[in-house]
């Protein structure tokens, strides 16, 4: 899901004709329904992903974004695991200062005015907003097991686990959810745990480029291109602070 400042209107016509077009060139080549691993199918879903990727940089007026970093060591552009070159940006935003410049000093603050500051610009410019109009999705209860705390359910004691891409999710659904009591967060990386700002392993670049950008909002891919990671107005920090605080 993405969200854009001062969306333009695009030529939806164009944009289905070329979709339709791809698609007849899958099935007139005698293609069957294989899944992603049918190569020609794996052909059409990138070939449409690179349209919807090229539509959204057309929204931001971007014309390029910097390259990410590669996990190959003698690549040119290798993951940096230097400590001393991975702190470019030594000064985070502070999550116990409102916009306004004044501090958090109470609970009510906090909840009140900062996280609700801060949960805007996640929103804004790193994961998205929810859409008004959601799939359906059907979901199917494999398991049941009763935990009470008197006729109530304990909810100190939900938890939820991720690792990765699972990670970040799992990461976002704590910080974002008061009624989850902890979390299991494993290699959450870019995105997750990891600062935006930090120069060591996957970078903001990686998570912008057309292979991944589909798991943030559109706004986030600017500071690959014209903004750097210090543009954001946020950080993960501020993520892992809306976690704890009740």
């Amino acid at each position: 899901m993405f969200y854009i400042q001062n969306q333009k209107l695009y030529n939806m016509k164009k944009i289905s004709g070329l979709i339709f077009l791809l698609v007849m060139i899958v099935f007139s080549s005698g293609a069957q329904p294989g899944g992603m691993g049918d190569p020609r199918a794996r052909a059409v879903s990138d070939s449409l992903k690179m349209i919807d990727y090229n539509q959204m940089l057309g929204q931001l007026g971007i014309t390029s974004i910097r390259q990410g970093a590669s996990g190959t060591a003698t690549a040119p552009n290798a993951a940096n695991y230097d400590e001393a070159k991975a702190n470019p940006y030594p000064i985070l935003p502070d999550p116990l200062t409102l916009k306004n410049g004044k501090k958090v000093t109470t609970a009510k603050i906090w909840w009140e005015q900062r996280r609700p500051e801060i949960v805007e610009d996640f929103d804004r410019e790193v994961y998205g907003r929810i859409p008004k109009v959601l799939p359906k999705v059907t979901w199917e209860l494999v398991s049941t097991k009763d935990d009470k705390n008197g006729e109530f359910p304990n909810a100190k004691q939900i938890a939820i686990e991720g690792h990765s891409r699972w990670g970040k999710a799992a990461l976002v659904t704590l910080a974002y959810d008061p009624r989850m009591a902890t979390a299991y967060v494993s290699s959450s990386g870019e995105g997750g745990a990891k600062l935006h700002r930090r120069n060591a392993g996957e970078l903001v670049e990686n998570v912008a480029a057309s292979s991944e950008y589909h798991w943030v909002a559109g706004n986030f891919i600017k500071y690959a291109g014209p903004l750097t990671w210090n543009d954001l107005p946020v950080d993960s920090h501020e993520l892992v602070a809306m976690c704890g605080w009740t």
